[in-house]
């Protein structure tokens, strides 16, 4: 934090001195992008970075590399202000990977504005693209990136399919979009299994291809570090895996969704997970678990997803709150709009488990109280969380 305030201070001179446009507020505004696109967590974040962190996407400035763009954008999303990126006209990027990825993050806020029709179009667009430049034959590094976005682009599609599923209030789980969810999903798992291959990076057996169900899963476990993608990869398996478990609860089959669901914590377990991510897992595993009639179960994993949003108040929102437990509490932090949403997901559904639990009926209407006044502070903030389980990927 003490960085990012210098950095302010050295902007607000230039500002002053050189102009906005000047090579050198240019410059120390992409340092600070940088510093923020590292600091800022899916999370939490302290309230004074938070606030830095819109000034900085909000600053008019000179122009910009592709790569501070896309900072932008990414910022802008995390901090739930959509609109921004949503009211720009489309960026001129030079490069057709960037220009690509930078049409996931207008799809994302897109459908954080709840403008599902045009989300879904510019989802598709970005995964046309991103698959043109993952074939093309071009530097590996930009195929890797190329199609772990491809992934994530996909998985994005079969999201707002569901959303438009619920909007339209169809009658059945297994309706037109819910089957176009599912098999658009397990299109991007088996994106992301044939990157790992074409990386080398697959562990434990050939991938089998078809519709994919939990069980069929095992081995497809990608290994590697940021550099090689792998976490990437992995962090984009594990909201496909999420969404898979998931609807298979939905649509009556909790112990299949409870396979999915497993595996999703197995791969986060292999990287350096937000909390929200952990919370958004474990909170659809207590759901399958209340829908399989293991009422003790759900309860537990309810509580371990509240847990971490606890944790996430005090920590720096990754590694499972981490800071906090060391001691390293962050001063006058708060979740993020994503995990805000999350919180009110995880406690509503934690409230449907408690309705059906013999003399606990006084325990689910306090929790309905608390969730809808959580649920009414988020609606005064104005914010635009993304849809629960949409892939954000980091920028290129």
């Amino acid at each position: 934090m003490t960085a990012a305030l210098s950095l302010q201070r050295v902007q607000d001179v230039f500002d002053s001195s050189m102009g906005p446009d000047s090579p050198m507020s240019t410059a120390v505004h992409s340092m600070m992008l940088q510093y923020l696109t590292a600091s800022l967590s899916f999370s939490t974040a302290s309230i004074r970075l938070a606030g830095l962190g819109l000034s900085t996407v909000s600053r008019k400035h000179g122009e910009s590399t592709d790569e501070d763009k896309l900072r932008q954008a990414y910022l802008s999303i995390v901090l739930g202000h959509s609109g921004l990126i949503v009211d720009d006209s489309e960026q001129e990027l030079c490069d057709e990977l960037h220009r690509a990825q930078m049409l996931v993050y207008r799809g994302v806020a897109l459908a954080a504005t709840k403008d599902n029709e045009k989300a879904a179009a510019t989802f598709e667009r970005a995964e046309k693209e991103l698959g043109a430049v993952a074939e093309s034959g071009s530097d590996e590094r930009d195929q890797m990136l190329a199609a772990s976005s491809r992934a994530a682009a996909l998985h994005n599609i079969g999201c707002v399919h569901l959303l438009e599923s619920r909007s339209e209030k169809e009658s059945s789980h297994h309706s037109s979009r819910a089957n176009d969810a599912m098999s658009t999903w397990n299109a991007a798992l088996t994106t992301t299994t044939s990157t790992a291959l074409l990386a080398g990076e697959f562990k434990g057996g050939e991938f089998k291809g078809g519709e994919l169900k939990g069980g069929e899963l095992e081995g497809a476990k990608l290994e590697g570090g940021e550099e090689g993608g792998g976490h990437a990869l992995k962090r984009i398996e594990a909201d496909i895996l999420c969404s898979l478990g998931g609807l298979h609860t939905e649509r009556g089959d909790p112990q299949e969704g409870i396979v999915c669901l497993s595996k999703a914590m197995e791969v986060l377990g292999d990287v350096e997970a937000h909390d929200v991510e952990l919370a958004r897992t474990l909170t659809l595993l207590g759901r399958a678990h209340h829908a399989d009639s293991r009422a003790v179960s759900a309860e537990g994993y309810f509580r371990s997803a509240l847990g971490y949003m606890s944790e996430s108040r005090y920590g720096d929102g990754r590694g499972s709150g981490e800071a906090a437990r060391e001691g390293m509490m962050q001063e006058s932090s708060e979740l993020s709009p994503m995990m805000r949403a999350q919180e009110v997901e995880t406690l509503r559904m934690y409230a449907s488990l408690l309705v059906d639990w013999e003399s606990r009926e006084s325990d689910y209407k306090k929790q309905m109280f608390v969730v809808n006044e959580k649920h009414e502070i988020l609606m005064k903030a104005k914010l635009m969380p993304i849809p629960l389980g949409m892939s954000l990927p980091m920028p290129l």
